[in-house]
């Protein structure tokens, strides 16, 4: 049984014909973000050629993408973690079976927890996006979570 990587070129090429910029656009307003699911990761090299394609519309992949992937080999979860954490991207990275649903560990990317994304996923939306300003507005004494894993009003 062999490992076969998708080049750069490949990647770019398949990010680009899937990509759905009015939808990518719609939710990043809406919602402050878009989630982005890879169940066979490897070094992470479709998640990256997603990034740069949002980088070139002008959407900071930093701030309005978060990705979870999913590999069976620990090597390839290694390489796909070190890979989105030197390019910043939010991200859970999963030892695991995608087919049998078995995890063996996660791995959380330092943006993930710098942009706060358990509670962003756990809520749905961003607090700096349109929901985030109605759920604000018709909430205002929200806690909202610190740096620190606690809470403040």
């Amino acid at each position: 049984m062999g490992q076969f990587f998708t080049p750069p070129s490949i990647s770019t090429l398949l990010s680009t014909l899937v990509m759905d910029i009015e939808h990518i656009q719609s939710q990043v307003k809406r919602r402050g973000f878009v989630t982005l699911s890879e169940p066979a990761s490897g070094s992470g090299a479709m998640v990256i050629a997603f990034a740069n394609s949002m980088l070139e519309l002008g959407i900071n992949y930093q701030q309005h993408l978060h990705v979870t992937l999913v590999d069976l080999d620990i090597r390839a979860v290694h390489m796909a973690f070190i890979q989105l954490s030197l390019l910043h991207i939010p991200a859970v990275v999963v030892h695991g079976n995608t087919l049998t649903l078995v995890e063996h560990s996660q791995w959380h990317t330092p943006s993930h927890v710098m942009n706060l994304f358990d509670y962003k996923l756990r809520r749905g939306f961003s607090l700096e996006s349109e929901m985030g300003n109605a759920y604000l507005k018709a909430n205002p004494g929200t806690q909202l979570a610190d740096f620190t894993g606690g809470v403040r009003r």
